[in-house]
C-alpha cells in the first residue's frame, strides 16, 4: 500500500484553482514500516537464595529472524548477545532484552539470481567460461563453467547463484545495486556465500555509498558450505544507497566463490523485561541470659533482632502450646528459628537459653 493521500489532495486543489501545471507529477512514498516483531523474556529460576547463583535467561522471538540481541545490564551476563544465556545474580535485577530483526520485505532486486544476470552491476566481466580470473557467471552449477570448481547447489537448492573467479586487481566490485531508502532509518544487509575451490578463500566486505561498513569475512571450508554474513547500516540523511560487495583477496590461486540470496530490509526492534529476585533472609536471634527457674515465660519473637526477617517459624522444646510465633517458653528451652520465602530457607544453629545458677 502507498501513502498518496496528501499529494492527491494537493493535486486536486491545484486542479480546481487552476494552479496545477499540466506537467505536475504525483510523488508517491512508501508507508512507514509496520513491525510485527515481538520478544518474550523469561528467567529460570526467577528467585535465587544466595548471591552468585546462576540463572538461565531466554528470549523467544516472533515475527522475524534476529540480527542483533542485547541483554542489559550486561555486566553479569555471560553472553549478552545471545538469545539464550546465563547471568550471575548478586542482587535483585530486572533484565531487558532488545532484539533487532530485518523486516520480511526484501528491497533487493533479483537477490536470489533466479532472474539471471540482471538487476545489478559488477566490475567483473560476465562469461560462460570462468577462465581467466576476474569473471563471473549466474547459474546453478559452478562446475559447468570451470573444471576445477565444486558442483555446489545454490543456497536454497534448485535455483541460481552468482559464481566468481576472484580477480587479482584490488577494490573490484563483485556486485552492486542502488536502492531508494528512507532517511534516518536502520537497515540490515545480508548475503550467503561459499567457496567453490579449496584454499585462499575470498575476503569479502560490504560498502554503502562508497564507505566500507563492517569487517572482512571469508567463507569457511569445505566447499559448498553456505554461510550467512550480515551488517546493519543507518541511512542518516541519504535517500538512496549503493550497496557493493568487494573481494579484498587478490591472490589468483583459489579465491573462487559464490554468493546467493542477498537481502536488504528495514530493521525492527522489540524489547521485553524479566526480573530475577535475590531473597535476602535473616534468621538471626539472640538467646536470653540470666534466666531463673522462676522467671516468667516470654514471647520468642522478642528475641529477634531489628534486621531479622519476620514471619518465620520456631521449633522449640519446653514451651507452652500454641502458635510457634507466639510460644511462651521457660528457662532451659532449646529453640530454633527458621524463615522461608518460596524455596529459600534461612536457619541458624539451634540455641539454648542460658539459665542462671544464682538462686532466685
Amino acid at each position: 500500500m502507498m501513502t498518496i493521500y496528501t499529494t492527491l489532495i494537493q493535486l486536486f486543489i491545484g486542479m480546481v484553482l487552476g494552479t496545477a501545471s499540466p506537467n505536475t507529477h504525483l510523488v508517491v512514498q512508501a508507508d512507514p514500516l509496520v513491525c510485527n516483531l515481538s520478544v518474550n523474556a523469561t528467567a529460570n529460576p526467577t528467585t535465587v537464595c544466595n548471591p552468585g547463583q546462576l540463572v538461565n535467561l531466554n528470549a523467544s522471538v516472533f515475527g522475524g529472524n534476529p540480527t542483533q540481541v542485547l541483554w542489559t545490564p550486561s555486566g553479569n551476563v555471560l553472553n549478552p548477545n545471545a538469545l539464550n544465556t546465563q547471568a550471575i545474580i548478586n542482587q535483585t535485577t530486572t533484565f531487558q532484552v532488545s532484539v533487532q530483526a530485518a523486516d520480511n520485505q526484501n528491497l533487493i532486486v533479483n537477490g536470489n539470481f533466479n532472474a539471471g544476470n540482471s538487476g545489478f552491476t559488477s566490475d567483473y566481466s560476465y562469461a560462460t567460461n570462468l577462465f581467466p580470473e576476474g569473471l563471473y557467471w549466474v547459474g546453478s552449477n559452478p562446475l559447468s563453467v570451470h573444471p576445477n570448481f565444486a558442483p555446489c547447489s545454490d543456497h536454497t537448492g534448485g535455483g541460481d547463484m552468482l559464481v566468481v573467479n576472484g580477480a587479482g586487481t584490488p577494490n573490484q566490485d563483485v556486485w552492486c545495486q542502488t536502492i531508494p531508502v528512507n532517511t534516518n532509518t536502520t537497515y540490515n544487509f545480508s548475503v550467503w556465500a561459499t567457496s567453490v575451490v579449496a584454499g585462499s578463500p575470498a575476503q569479502l566486505q560490504f560498502f554503502f555509498n562508497g564507505a566500507s561498513v563492517g569487517g572482512i569475512f571469508s567463507p569457511s571450508p569445505p566447499n559448498c558450505t553456505w554461510q550467512q554474513f550480515n551488517q546493519n547500516w543507518n541511512s542518516g540523511g541519504s535517500t538512496s544507497v549503493q550497496i557493493c560487495i568487494v573481494n579484498q583477496n587478490t591472490i589468483l590461486g583459489g579465491n573462487d566463490f559464490a554468493i546467493d540470496d542477498l537481502f536488504f530490509a528495514e530493521v525492527c526492534e522489540a524489547i521485553d523485561f524479566v526480573t530475577v529476585n535475590l531473597v535476602n533472609l535473616n534468621a538471626a536471634w539472640t538467646p536470653p541470659n540470666n534466666l531463673c527457674v522462676s522467671s516468667l515465660p516470654f514471647s520468642l519473637n522478642t528475641l529477634l533482632g531489628p534486621t531479622s526477617t519476620p514471619g518465620g517459624s520456631w521449633t522449640t522444646s519446653s514451651c507452652s502450646a500454641g502458635r510457634a510465633s507466639s510460644k511462651r517458653c521457660v528457662p532451659g528451652a532449646s529453640s530454633r528459628f527458621r524463615v522461608r520465602s518460596g524455596h529459600c530457607w534461612a536457619k541458624p544453629r539451634a540455641l539454648r537459653s542460658r539459665q542462671s545458677t544464682a538462686s532466685s
